[in-house]
């Protein structure tokens, strides 16, 4: 079964993020971006959900939407949780971990202020560190996806699909199969170091050795880099 976090940044356009909404057997949405799903919802737009979990302190919300009847003939539930130390991603991601889902897909969590989509796209590692690196865990935006690792993984791609790879950890050792500008066994100082790589064939490799424990956050772009 898989899930998918609906935030409140720009709503997605890209097909693949899109087909999240769509595909997905439970949504989520944080706080405000239930509005912006019934708007798209009302365009004809269809889900595979039948169920809609809102979660957040309703501070973007507003306290009259909290209990208003059903979107779309879906069954809304609203889960309103006020403590302010995690913001509603989080909340929203506790909340479905809470009720047994264990394959996260996070849309709608980049643009508009640039201070929360730094927040959110860093936050998929500490998600991956909550559930010990057992379930996968990815953000898709209009431009490409950001999935985070643990340990040594081969991601599927195609020549030419850019690549980067952030380490919040300078002392993380890792090394690379596939890519234009191979690592080996290094780490990144800096969160630059690791952008703007490629991949040459159908995959790539990121070998991360054991004693490690390294936190990788990649990325990957949707289309491939022009000639």
């Amino acid at each position: 079964m898989k899930c998918t976090i609906l935030a409140d940044g720009d709503f997605p356009s890209h097909e693949l993020s899109l087909k999240a909404l769509r595909e997905a057997d439970h949504l989520y949405c944080c706080d405000a971006s239930i509005l912006k799903l019934e708007e798209w919802l009302g365009q004809g737009n269809t889900i595979r959900s039948k169920e809609i979990y809102v979660i957040g302190d309703g501070d973007s919300l507003g306290s009259h939407f909290w209990g208003e009847s059903p979107i779309g003939g879906l069954t809304v539930h609203y889960h309103n949780e006020k403590e302010q130390d995690f913001n509603d991603l989080t909340k929203a991601f506790r909340f479905a971990l809470a009720h047994g889902e264990s394959d996260f897909t996070f849309v709608g969590a980049t643009g508009l202020r640039e201070d929360h989509t730094l927040g959110n796209i860093s936050l998929m590692l500490y998600y991956l560190c909550i559930t010990d690196g057992h379930y996968p865990i990815r953000m898709i935006t209009d431009y490409g996806c950001f999935t985070p690792i643990c340990k040594s993984t081969t991601f599927n791609t195609f020549p030419r699909q850019q690549v980067s790879i952030f380490s919040l950890r300078p002392d993380a050792r890792f090394s690379t199969e596939g890519l234009q500008y191979p690592v080996s066994n290094q780490g990144f100082s800096l969160w630059w170091e690791g952008t703007l790589n490629a991949a040459l064939g159908d995959s790539f490799s990121i070998l991360i050795p054991q004693e490690e424990q390294a936190g990788l956050l990649v990325y990957q772009t949707h289309e491939p880099k022009a000639l």
